[in-house]
C-alpha cells in the first residue's frame, strides 16, 4: 500500500521479461493492456518507417508515449512512421541488460516535457552487477519455421560499496528467419482471388486477353473471377510479400560507476545498436494506372501502358494496353539497416543531509539507412516501349538490367542533452517531510531523412520520395513537491516549463493526492496538463509524395465523378501549435487481506489543437474555397495531377477507460508459491470529430486514424515457485471490434482473441538454469478481418501459431 502512489505505475520485472516466453522488449510491451491503436512493429512492411517498433498508450499513437532509456531521453528512430510520428524504436533495447520497465499510465508532461501525453515507458538498465553469465534460447513455430537464435552475454565486477567502483557490460544478439503471407493459411489465399493481381501478363483489351504464354510464376485464369470476360494472366502475390519480415540485432550496453567519497560518485554509460531487417513485396507492376513521382511539379506522371503498332509486344493492328507484372526483375526487396548509439557522462552526489544532486550530458544518433532493391526504371521503361527495345513476351537478361533500380534513402536523428536536478527534504512535517525535486534539462534535436537521386528525380515506377530537414533547441525547468499534509493524506505538486525554438512555450501543470483512510484502502487521483510538441517531420522542413486516389467531383472535368489515381503532395507548416491535453485520473488501491491486492484507476484524457491533416478527398470536394485555392492541381485537360496538403491544428480526441489489476499470493500450493496476476484495459470510449465536426465514437470499432480499439484487452498470469523450479500460465485476451469501414455488408464484426502461454524453469545447479515455453499453445489463428489481404488485422494480431521456446542461463 505504502510503495503506491498518487499516479498509476505498471511495473514489469526482470523476472517477468523472462517468463513471457518473449526474446524481446517489444514483444513484451505490445502484451500489456494499456498500449493499444497506433502501435506499430517491424512487421508493418509498408511503411514509411520500416525495421522499427514503437509503443502508442491509450490509442493516441507513438508520438505521444515517450520512452526513457535510465530515466533520460534517447534519440528517435531516423524514419518517421506516417509521415510524421517520431519515436523511439525499441528493437533497440538490449532484453538482458533490462532491469525493469516502469510504465507510468498517466500523463507526464509536469515532469518529462513533450510526447508525454499518453504515459511513459521508463526502461531501467542494469547496474552495480558482479560475475557473470551467458543465456541462450532458441524458438521456432509448430511449422519449424520463424526460427528464433538469441544469446546474451552479461559480466560485471566491482563492488561500489566495498571497492568504489562497477563496470557492467551486456551483449545481446538476436536472429529471426521471416515468413511470407503463404507460409501461414490464414494469409496464403491472400484475401482471395479478387485480390489476386490480374496483370501479370494481359492486354486490356474488351474481352481480355492473357498472353500466349504467361509469365513464371502465374497462370492463364479465367477473368470472370474479377468480374470481367476473357482470360487473364493471373498470380497470387501471397509468397512474395513479407508476413513477418527476418530481422538480425547485435545491441549492447555498457555502464561504470565510481565512488570518489560518500559525497560524490561518477557514472558513465554507452548503448549500442545495430539492426538489420529484411523485407520483400510483390515486383513492380505497369497498368492503365501506372504513375511515377514528376520533380518538375511536385506531383505525379502517368506512365503509359500502351504498346504502339508494330511493338513485337503487340499482336494487334491498334495500339494496346497491358497489364505486366516484372517478374524478371525480381520481387521488390528492401534491407533497412539501423545503427543506434547513446554515450552519456554524469556526476551526482549529496550537498548536504537529504539533499542529492545529479548532472549528466549526453548524446545520441539513429542512422537508418534503406537499401532498396529491384525497382523498375519509368523513364528507361517509357524509352523502351517507345524504340521497342524491351520484349514483354520473353526479356532477355540484358533487356531486364537495363529496366532494373536498385535505390536507397538515409533518415538520421541526433539528440544533445543535458540536465542537472537535486531532490531533497525541505520542511518537517508531524506527518513526514516536504520533499522536493526541481531541476534544469536542455538539448538540441535534428532529424534528416534524405531520398537519393533516382527517388527524388522521378525515376521509379509507382513510387514516391520523402524528405526531411529539421533542427531545434529545447530548454526547460521543473519541479515535483510531495507534501505529507496529514498520516492519511499526500499531496504532490509539479509543474514544468518548456521554450522550444521553433514554436515557443508551454507550461505543464499537474497535481495529485493519495487518501489513505484505513490500512485496506488508498484512494489516489491526478489532474495535470500536457503538451506535445510538432514534430520535425510536422514542422520542419519536410515534403512528402505519395500515389492515392480520390473522385474528382468538378464538373468541367472529363473525369467528373470518376475514381482517379493521382499524387498526394504533404507539406510541413512552420506554424503549428503544440497539442495540448487535460488528463484526469481518479482511482483506488485495495488491500483486504496480507495476500491481496487490486487497483481500479480511471482515466479521461483530452487532447486538442490535435495536428492532423485534410484527407485529399475532402480537399477535392472543398476545391472551390477560398481556403483550398491552388491545393488542387489539374493538367491542361483538366485533369488533378496532385493534391496539397499540410499538418495543420485540426482536431481533437477525447479517450477514457479503466485500468484494472489484481494480485493474489495464493501461497504454498505443494511444493510451491503461487501467485496470480491480473492485467487489464477497458476502453470506455475514444471520440474524434469528422471532417464536417460531427463527433464520432471509435471505442470498439475500426474506424479512427490509430485503426481498431476494442474495448478489452487484458491477461491473467497464474505463478508457481519452488526451490529449484518455476512454471506459469498466461491467458491472453484482445476483445473484438466492429468493422465500421465495411458498413457490415462482409463481415459485421472481427471476434475475440484468447490465447494461452505456459512457461517452466528448473535450475540444473546452483549456476545452471533451463527454461521451456509455449506461447498460444492451442495454435488459435488471429480472428479474420477481410479488410486486410492477410486476413487479419497484423498491427493488432500476430499469426506466428504455437511457438516453442527452449533456454538456458549459465552463471558463472
Amino acid at each position: 500500500m505504502d510503495a503506491e502512489t498518487a499516479s498509476p505505475v505498471q511495473v514489469i520485472s526482470h523476472a517477468d521479461i523472462e517468463r513471457s516466453g518473449a526474446a524481446t522488449i517489444s514483444e513484451v510491451l505490445q502484451k500489456i493492456s494499456a498500449n493499444s491503436g497506433g502501435s506499430y512493429s517491424e512487421n508493418f512492411s509498408n511503411s514509411f518507417s520500416p525495421g522499427a517498433a514503437g509503443i502508442a498508450l491509450r490509442g493516441l499513437g507513438q508520438k505521444s508515449t515517450l520512452v526513457l532509456i535510465n530515466g533520460r531521453r534517447a534519440p528517435n528512430y531516423g524514419f518517421a512512421q506516417n509521415l510524421s510520428d517520431t519515436y523511439f524504436d525499441i528493437n533497440s533495447i538490449p532484453a538482458a541488460a533490462v532491469e525493469r520497465v516502469e510504465v507510468l499510465k498517466d500523463g507526464s508532461s509536469a515532469i518529462y516535457g513533450s510526447d508525454a501525453v499518453a504515459g511513459v515507458i521508463n526502461v531501467i538498465l542494469r547496474h552495480d552487477y558482479q560475475g557473470a553469465e551467458v543465456a541462450a534460447d532458441y524458438g521456432t513455430s509448430n511449422k519449424s519455421d520463424l526460427t528464433e537464435k538469441h544469446v546474451a552475454l552479461t559480466g560485471g565486477f566491482g563492488n561500489l560499496t566495498e571497492d568504489g567502483f562497477n563496470v557492467l557490460t551486456s551483449i545481446d544478439y538476436f536472429k529471426r528467419d521471416g515468413i511470407t503471407y503463404a507460409d501461414r493459411s490464414k494469409s496464403s489465399n491472400y484475401g482471395g482471388v479478387e485480390n489476386w493481381s490480374t496483370n501479370a501478363g494481359t492486354y486490356r483489351t474488351s474481352p481480355r486477353a492473357a498472353f500466349a504464354n504467361c509469365p513464371t510464376g502465374a497462370s492463364t485464369m479465367d477473368a470472370s473471377n474479377w468480374g470481367l470476360s476473357g482470360t487473364v494472366c493471373g498470380y497470387n502475390p501471397a509468397s512474395y510479400v513479407s508476413l513477418i519480415p527476418s530481422t538480425e540485432r547485435i545491441n549492447s550496453f555498457t555502464s561504470g560507476e565510481y565512488r570518489f567519497s560518500d559525497k560524490l560518485q561518477a557514472f558513465g554509460n554507452l548503448f549500442l545498436s545495430h539492426t538489420k531487417t529484411n523485407q520483400s513485396m510483390t515486383p513492380s507492376s505497369l497498368t492503365s494506372t501506372s504513375v511515377r513521382y514528376d520533380p518538375s511539379t511536385g506531383g505525379i506522371a502517368s506512365v503509359s501502358n500502351k504498346l504502339p503498332v508494330g511493338n513485337s509486344s503487340n499482336p494487334y493492328s491498334t495500339a494496346v494496353g497491358i497489364g505486366y507484372t516484372f517478374f524478371d526483375v525480381g520481387a521488390r526487396t528492401a534491407e533497412i539497416t539501423t545503427d543506434m548509439y547513446r554515450v552519456m557522462g554524469g556526476l551526482k552526489g549529496n550537498l548536504t543531509g537529504s539533499w542529492d544532486w545529479e548532472s549528466a550530458v549526453w548524446y545520441g544518433e539513429s542512422k537508418t539507412t534503406q537499401d532498396q532493391y529491384n525497382r523498375v526504371n519509368a523513364v528507361a521503361l517509357a524509352d523502351a516501349i517507345a524504340n521497342d527495345s524491351y520484349n514483354f513476351l520473353s526479356p532477355t537478361t540484358a533487356q531486364t538490367d537495363a529496366l532494373r533500380i536498385n535505390t536507397s534513402r538515409e533518415g538520421k536523428s541526433k539528440l544533445y542533452a543535458g540536465d542537472f536536478h537535486v531532490t531533497g527534504d525541505v520542511y518537517a512535517l508531524p506527518a513526514g517531510s516536504i520533499s522536493l525535486a526541481t531541476g534544469l534539462e536542455v538539448r538540441r534535436e535534428t532529424m534528416d531523412d534524405v531520398p537519393d537521386s533516382w527517388s527524388s528525380g522521378g525515376y521509379i515506377l509507382g513510387q514516391g520520395a520523402t524528405e526531411t530537414h529539421g533542427a531545434r533547441n529545447v530548454s526547460a525547468g521543473y519541479f515535483e513537491v510531495t507534501l505529507p499534509v496529514h498520516k492519511k493524506l499526500e499531496l504532490s505538486l509539479a509543474g514544468r516549463e518548456d521554450y522550444y525554438s521553433d514554436f515557443g512555450s508551454a507550461f505543464s501543470p499537474k497535481a495529485g493526492f493519495k487518501f489513505t483512510p484505513s490500512k485496506m484502502l488508498a484512494i489516489r487521483g491526478t489532474v495535470s496538463r500536457g503538451f506535445r510538441a510538432p514534430t520535425l517531420a510536422e514542422n520542419a522542413q519536410s515534403n512528402s509524395t505519395y500515389f492515392t486516389s480520390v473522385t474528382d467531383k468538378s464538373a468541367s472535368s472529363p473525369n467528373y465523378g470518376k475514381t482517379v489515381s493521382i499524387a498526394g503532395v504533404l507539406q510541413s507548416n512552420p506554424n503549428l501549435q503544440p497539442e495540448k491535453s487535460t488528463s484526469y485520473n481518479f482511482g483506488f488501491v485495495v488491500q483486504p487481506a496480507q495476500a491481496i491486492d487490486f487497483t481500479v484507476d480511471y482515466y479521461h484524457i483530452k487532447k486538442t489543437n490535435e495536428i492532423s491533416t485534410d484527407s485529399e478527398q475532402y480537399v477535392v470536394n472543398h476545391e472551390s474555397d477560398a481556403a483550398y485555392a491552388g491545393k488542387v492541381v489539374r493538367n491542361s485537360e483538366g485533369d488533378i495531377v496532385y493534391v496539397v496538403t499540410s499538418y495543420r491544428n485540426l482536431q481533437y480526441i477525447k479517450t477514457s477507460g479503466v485500468d484494472l489489476t489484481f494480485n493474489w499470493r495464493l501461497g504454498q500450493v505443494g511444493p510451491a508459491k503461487a501467485s496470480l496476476k491480473v492485467d487489464w484495459n477497458y476502453l470506455i470510449s475514444w471520440k474524434s470529430p469528422q471532417e464536417d465536426g460531427t463527433d464520432v465514437e471509435y471505442a470498439g470499432n475500426d474506424g479512427s486514424s490509430n485503426g481498431a480499439m476494442s474495448k478489452n484487452k487484458g491477461s491473467a498470469t497464474l505463478n508457481f515457485d519452488a526451490p529449484v523450479w518455476s512454471a506459469g500460465v498466461t491467458g491472453n485476451f484482445y476483445g473484438g471490434y466492429d468493422l465500421v469501414a465495411d458498413d457490415g455488408v462482409d463481415q459485421a464484426r472481427v471476434d475475440h482473441w484468447l490465447t494461452t502461454d505456459i512457461y517452466a524453469s528448473y535450475n540444473i545447479t546452483k549456476k545452471l538454469k533451463t527454461s521451456f515455453s509455449i506461447t498460444n499453445i492451442e495454435n488459435k489463428a488471429p480472428p479474420t478481418d477481410i479488410n486486410y489481404a492477410a486476413g487479419y488485422n497484423y498491427y493488432y494480431y500476430t499469426d506466428r501459431g504455437r511457438y516453442f521456446r527452449l533456454g538456458m542461463n549459465y552463471k558463472f
